[in-house]
């Protein structure tokens, strides 16, 4: 009778084991979905919004149920900051505004080959990134030495926040830097920017706390809002003929600002005037 018993109890223990292994392996198969707030698009592909899982090391699936993951929406990860790594799948093809804002943790970011769209500020507040790569056969972007820039190299999209390096020379043929271009890098001392350059971004080299002086080349005709938002240590600055347009608080927090050169009579002469800067004025 005992060891009846014991059989018994030995059968009773082998089938708890396998409801237990079964109802583990169902929460594992579930997982995938649960770990993601999604948006169905016109019920063909997905678009994450959120991600609720606690991993440090996120890799986003090609596909939920049934569906191709072709997009990440604003804000999606906005303040994820024990994100070590976020690896997205070739699949997707839009990174909404926002994205990956203040995500501190992460290192480094691979584009997808897939990707199309990259919203703005998508990486603003990435405080630790050091390099963008993108796969290849991508057909809207492309990096250099961890620099992030449209295919054509025409415009400078991302140049990562803790990429070390005191001088940096903007390639040849960028017409535009994007904004937030150098944002929160506190390495570089001297930013070149080449002649053809046409735009300088809002906010480009916010808190760039490193930069001393900026030497704007002929030719470049808009400078946008802010865009040397809190360059606390920036001393002088030469405004080319050509500028045509200066966006509010461009200087914001420059404290150390003491000196603007411009061309006499200039777009950059008048705003000089116009906005109490004649103090530190002086004419080339």
């Amino acid at each position: 009778m005992r060891s009846d018993m014991k059989r018994y109890v030995k059968a009773v223990m082998f089938v708890l084991v396998l409801v237990l292994v079964a109802t583990f392996s169902v929460s594992c198969a579930d997982t995938k979905e649960n770990l993601f707030s999604i948006n169905i698009i016109n019920g063909e592909e997905i678009h994450i919004t959120k991600y609720h899982g606690k991993s440090n090391r996120i890799s986003v699936p090609a596909e939920i149920k049934g569906l191709p993951v072709t997009g990440v929406t604003s804000n999606a990860f906005w303040g994820n900051t024990e994100a070590v790594s976020i690896v997205l799948p070739d699949s997707v093809e839009v990174i909404g505004n926002n994205a990956f804002f203040s995500c501190k943790s992460i290192t480094s970011f691979n584009i997808p080959k897939s990707l199309k769209e990259l919203g703005d500020n998508a990486f603003t507040g990435c405080d630790n990134l050091k390099s963008i790569t993108v796969t290849v056969g991508n057909e809207y972007f492309i990096s250099k030495d961890g620099v992030l820039f449209d295919k054509d190299m025409t415009k400078l999209i991302i140049y990562p926040a803790r990429k070390t390096g005191k001088q940096y020379t903007v390639p040849a043929g960028i017409t535009h830097l994007g904004r937030n271009a150098f944002c929160n890098n506190t390495y570089l001392t001297e930013i070149i920017l080449p002649e053809g350059l046409v735009e300088i971004g809002p906010t480009a080299f916010k808190n760039c706390s490193g930069i001393t002086k900026m030497e704007i080349p002929e030719g470049t005709e808009s400078i946008r809002a802010s865009a040397f938002w809190d360059c606390v240590n920036l001393e002088s600055v030469n405004f080319p003929a050509s500028v045509n347009n200066i966006g509010e608080q461009v200087f914001y927090g420059c404290s150390k600002l003491t000196v603007i050169y411009v061309k006499e009579g200039s777009f950059a002469h008048q705003w000089c005037e116009d906005n109490s800067r004649t103090a530190g004025m002086e004419f080339y």
